[in-house]
């Protein structure tokens, strides 16, 4: 009796008694169902130093013997079980009152897996239990949202979500654990959990621990660093020119833009050529001895190996990253982009795998009878990369953006999307248009990065399809529509169709004229702001370069230099975020920062707009914001006050 007990003390009596009232002496009641919890409240009084016949106790009364029986049996095969918000209301409060696991458990007759999953439920904000008591919420999303341990960011998501994905809990998780880490990802695979754990870092688990997420992204790309960079100190032991680490995959686009070198197969002494013919003779009669077959089998993987040069590994390098499941991928042998002209003439690498910079070569040659200043305008240029400076998924997810500004534009130009709609209707392409025009939303937007602010009509939940007669009586109500409406739908039907990648060396023509026409680039910071979820993403000197761009601050961007990458991402968000909680900016600053986008969002005309009015100034001049701080003092160091 003593849980039940524990229970009654801790939450009071949920269910009432029931007894039948007895018709010859009206004053006295027969207890037919709860005898016990009647036995343990009585238990109670008589703790506290009280009378138990005294105690008051609700009792459901009946006069009719058979409704009693009903009773009674109800009560051996039937328990009423409680809604699940008061499940977890009642497992918590008994918790809190130092109640164990087993001993609620033992209390309501359930597992202790039952009560264990509902008692990680205890800790959700009120809000959102009151939401699943009301029934407004299921159980598996209230489940959704016991991912989230801080209680302010779970019910910041529960507002976002009540207007039309109250239940979708797919949507829910991935909002709450956005800044997580899955531990099945490659960078936790990497660093480990329990090196994770050790440096102080959060992990939270689902309910049964199917899911887990490490919770300190920060911490544990710091960690991964750290092994990337000891790891990196070996592969420079091996002597080569530079080595290099990245926390992202690696991808064709990163790799071509460099030159190689390959190794060469190991050429063999004549002492070892002689001694590897005489061990296989040996070895071949029979005769070796176990001291032979290992020499013999050392010197074979010796001449079987391919090595790198001393001259290779003075002008290459090598690149560390981290690869799917965790694993580390190296390139060696890599020239720098802006190296491979030297490579050429040093006869490192062929000429004829980079015919344009060998083009450049043989001009530079042919106008060494100029003077100095001649020759060196017709020195060989570093090629162009060949591909955004980009890891796969973050060149996705600008692509995804770039997409939400399209469609953004598209929503205001109806006479375009009714243009587009019908060239693609009526025209034969070859390959498509590559704009992604088919019956399928494009994405537009991604959990990676939820900067992303579409208007309402690109943001539409998607809708169950329609057959039989239904398709008939939408088309009919369709048709009813006055004009501007029918045209309003259309123009957002296609415009949710539209997709658009970065603007780099695979740039689809078409799309870049499209993107012109509906004027893209203006929609850009209006649909997206960089935050420091994307900052984070870059390599730091990607974010020296961008701070240089926007401040025009030498000094400041030097002193930028010491800080950790994240709190430069930090600092930077604030300065693009543009408002009251960043730094105050000159004019010219401010202007800068409004108009900065990563390279490949902007159109052609647009990046040369934008360089036109940066050059002009906004006074139509030569914009010198160094002079004009070096006069007035700068406005703002460029430096965080808590870095």
């Amino acid at each position: 009796m003593a849980p039940l007990v524990t229970s009654l003390r801790t939450l009071g009596l949920l269910q009432n008694l029931a007894g039948l009232r007895d018709a010859e002496a009206p004053e006295t009641v027969w207890i037919v169902a709860g005898g016990r919890r009647l036995a343990a409240l009585q238990a109670i009084a008589a703790a506290d130093g009280r009378d138990p016949a005294e105690i008051l106790v609700p009792v459901r009364l009946t006069e009719d013997e058979a409704e009693a029986r009903a009773w009674a049996g109800a009560e051996n095969l039937v328990r009423t079980r409680l809604h699940p918000a008061e499940e977890i209301r009642a497992y918590g409060r008994m918790a809190r009152g130092g109640s164990t696991l087993p001993e609620i458990a033992l209390a309501f007759g359930l597992s202790e897996r039952h009560v264990r999953g509902r008692l990680k439920l205890a800790g959700l904000p009120e809000p959102v239990l009151e939401a699943l008591a009301t029934d407004t919420i299921t159980l598996e999303t209230a489940q959704a949202y016991a991912l989230g341990a801080d209680p302010d960011r779970v019910l910041a998501v529960f507002g976002e979500m009540q207007s039309a994905h109250a239940n979708d809990r797919y949507r829910i998780r991935a909002r709450l654990s956005e800044h997580k880490v899955r531990l099945t990802d490659s960078l936790s695979v990497f660093v480990g959990r329990a090196a994770y754990e050790a440096a102080g870092g959060a992990v939270t688990e689902d309910l049964f621990g199917e899911d887990v997420w490490l919770d300190d992204r920060a911490l544990l790309e710091e960690l991964a660093g750290t092994k990337l960079v000891a790891l990196a100190e070996e592969l420079r032991a091996e002597g080569w020119a530079w080595v290099s680490t990245s926390l992202e995959r690696l991808d064709y686009n990163a790799l071509s833009a460099h030159g190689r070198v390959y190794p060469a197969p190991v050429e063999a002494g004549d002492e070892e050529a002689a001694r590897y013919d005489a061990l296989a003779e040996l070895i071949e009669a029979g005769a070796a001895s176990g001291a032979d077959e290992a020499e013999f089998e050392a010197l074979a993987a010796r001449l079987d190996a391919e090595l790198y040069s001393p001259e290779q590994m003075a002008q290459a390098g090598a690149i560390l990253a981290l690869g799917h499941g965790g694993q580390v991928r190296i390139e060696r042998g890599l020239i720098e982009p802006e190296a491979i002209g030297a490579a050429i003439e040093a006869g490192l690498v062929e000429a004829a795998r980079y015919p344009k910079i060998a083009e450049q070569i043989a001009k530079a040659a042919a106008a060494a009878g100029e003077d100095a200043e001649e020759a060196a305008e017709a020195a060989p240029e570093a090629p162009e990369p060949a591909g955004q400076a980009y890891s796969m998924a973050l060149a996705e997810d600008l692509g995804v953006v770039r997409t939400a500004a399209l469609q953004s534009a598209l929503l205001a130009q109806p006479d375009l999307v009714l243009d587009l709609l019908g060239f693609v209707l009526t025209t034969p392409l070859y390959h498509g248009t590559g704009i992604g025009l088919s019956t399928d939303p494009a994405a537009n937007t991604t959990d990676r990065d939820p900067g992303i602010v579409l208007p309402e009509a690109l943001a539409r939940d998607w809708a169950r399809p329609l057959g039989g007669e239904a398709v008939a009586e939408a088309f009919a109500r369709f048709r009813t529509l006055k004009k501007r409406d029918r045209d309003r739908a259309r123009t957002e039907a296609v415009a949710r169709l539209v997709s658009i990648g970065l603007n780099d060396a695979k740039a689809n023509p078409f799309c870049e004229a499209l993107a012109e026409a509906a004027g893209l680039d203006a929609h850009l910071r209006p649909t997206w702001v960089p935050s420091e979820a994307f900052l984070t993403r870059l390599k730091k000197g990607q974010l020296l370069a961008i701070h240089a761009w926007v401040m025009r601050d030498a000094e400041a961007s030097r002193r930028l230099e010491k800080q950790p990458k994240k709190d430069i991402a930090t600092w930077l968000g604030l300065i693009l975020a543009v408002d009251d909680k960043g730094p105050r900016l000159s004019p010219a600053q401010e202007a800068r920062a409004r108009a900065w986008v990563p390279e490949g969002l902007m159109t052609e005309r647009g990046k040369a707009a934008l360089i036109e009015a940066v050059e002009r100034g906004d006074d139509g001049e030569e914009a010198d914001d160094g002079a004009a701080e070096a006069e007035s003092g700068p406005q703002v160091t460029g430096e965080p006050d808590t870095v």
